[in-house]
């Protein structure tokens, strides 16, 4: 479940890679829908996690002083990536029965989101909301490579071998024997989380690359049993 899979069981909260992730796998998700179907999916997604935040600020407050506040503050930061990002890169607003459900929900308590919901960030980064206060800052995010998933000295030798690699099978089965191979020589570090991440900066650094397959590469990673072991040795050779 997007944002939950690992949020829900974190013991210290923010998670600022795993957020981003999420984020673009839901983009990627919510592009590939009819539009029909978008208003539905984005308000559900948020919904859990206004759910999720007002749970763990519940806990929080009972807890006082002393509580870890971590996990609410993850949750926080989903729901602003959600309500700014996702919103403006899929010009989505929120209607306003949801709003106010979730305002009647809070009468009293604290609730930050409300002003943040009617905002067209879409209209906002294009300034074509001319009354509107300033859109905050886009997230500007270096643009991950390989390279920076790669922990070991000799990083050129290894992207030597890696380019003609992905000049022979630049899909999603064939990148997921690449980073399974990689994965087995302990040449890279690659968390679950990081999977969209990783096929995203493979596109970065090679050309070629299918980027729009990043749901093959994620299957073949999530299901071993999808790939021959020999095929992952064989790929798993060509690194000395």
């Amino acid at each position: 479940m997007l944002f939950f899979d690992k949020l829900s069981d974190y013991p210290y909260g923010i998670d600022a890679d795993y957020i981003d992730a999420e984020t673009e796998r839901l983009e990627i998700q919510i592009l590939q829908l009819p539009p029909e179907n978008k208003p539905l999916i984005i308000e559900n997604i948020t919904n859990d996690l206004l759910v999720a935040y007002y749970t763990e600020r519940e806990y929080v407050s009972k807890k006082g002083a002393n509580a870890d506040r971590g996990k609410m503050l993850a949750y926080y930061n989903a729901l602003s990536s959600v309500i700014t990002y996702i919103c403006g890169k899929t010009d989505f607003v929120y209607t306003d029965a949801f709003i106010k459900s979730w305002e009647r929900k809070t009468a009293g308590n604290y609730f930050p989101f409300g002003e943040l919901m009617r905002t067209n960030w879409r209209a906002m980064a294009t300034g074509n909301n001319p009354t509107a206060e300033p859109a905050p800052p886009q997230r500007q995010k270096p643009r991950k490579t390989f390279e920076d998933f790669i922990i070991v000295d000799n990083k050129e030798a290894i992207i030597k071998t890696v380019e003609p690699i992905i000049a022979k099978g630049a899909k999603g089965k064939g990148l997921a024997i690449l980073a399974k191979a990689l994965l087995r020589r302990d040449l890279i570090r690659l968390e679950t989380s990081q999977y969209t991440q990783f096929h995203t900066a493979i596109g970065n650094s090679f050309k070629g690359v299918d980027t729009g397959n990043v749901r093959g590469f994620r299957k073949y990673m999530n299901n071993a049993q999808e790939i021959p072991a020999a095929e992952i040795a064989a790929v798993s050779a060509l690194f000395k």
